[in-house]
C-alpha cells in the first residue's frame, strides 16, 4: 500500500511513463486507421496525466509533510536559532545524553550554551534519510558542526537520529538519540 500511495502522490514518475507509452501506441493506431474515435482515443493518456499530475499536486502526504517541517528545521538550525529549533519539538520531547534524559527547556538551554562555549558557527546537514509510517517517523541526521575554537583544526560530523510524532499540531520531535561521533574532517 506503501508503493502504491507513493506512485500516486509522492513520485508519478512511473504513471507518466505508462501513459507516454500508451500515448505512443494510440498516435500508432491513430496513423494507420485515421478514424475520429482512434483520434479521441488519444486525449485519453492525456487527461489521465493531468489527473495524476492534480492528484500528486493537491494531496500533501505524511511522508512530505515531515518532509517540509524537516527542511524548516535545518534552515532555522543553519542559523543556529535554537528557539526556532524547539519550536518543532513536542511537549513529550526527550534527548538521551550521557545515560540520561532531558526535556525540552534543558535541551535548549543546554544548545544555547554549546554554541557560546564552543564557538559554533553553523551546522549543515549532509544526509537525511526519511523513513514513516501511519504516526510516526524517524529521521537519521547527519550534521557537520563548524567550531570557531581552535579544536585542534578539525570539525566533528555528527549523527543524529530524531524520532518524530504526527499530532493535530504537524510533525513533532518527541526524541533524539544520544548523538553518535561519526569522524572529524580537517580543516
Amino acid at each position: 500500500m506503501e508503493t502504491v500511495k507513493e506512485i500516486l502522490f509522492e513520485n508519478p514518475w512511473p504513471i507518466y511513463v505508462v501513459l507516454a507509452l500508451a500515448e505512443l501506441i494510440l498516435l500508432f493506431l491513430w496513423r494507420s486507421r485515421r478514424t475520429g474515435k482512434s483520434a479521441i482515443r488519444l486525449l485519453y493518456p492525456l487527461a489521465g496525466a493531468l489527473v495524476i499530475f492534480a492528484v500528486a499536486t493537491l494531496v500533501v502526504t505524511q511522508r512530505e509533510e515531515l518532509i517540509l517541517t524537516l527542511k524548516q528545521l535545518k534552515q532555522d538550525a543553519s542559523t543556529l536559532d535554537i528557539d526556532a529549533v524547539a519550536v518543532h519539538f513536542g511537549e513529550d520531547f526527550r534527548l538521551a545524553s550521557r545515560g540520561r534524559k532531558v526535556d525540552r527547556s534543558q535541551a535548549v538551554k543546554a544548545c544555547k550554551r554549546a554554541i557560546q562555549k564552543y564557538g559554533v558557527s553553523g551546522v549543515d546537514f549532509l544526509d537525511t534519510r526519511v523513513e514513516t509510517n501511519s504516526s510516526t517517523g524517524r529521521v537519521e541526521l547527519i550534521t557537520q558542526i563548524w567550531i570557531k575554537s581552535d579544536f585542534a583544526g578539525r570539525a566533528p560530523i555528527m549523527k543524529w537520529t530524531l524520532h518524530w510524532r504526527h499530532g493535530p499540531d504537524g510533525w513533532k520531535v518527541i526524541r533524539i538519540d544520544q548523538p553518535e561521533l561519526a569522524l572529524y574532517i580537517s580543516l
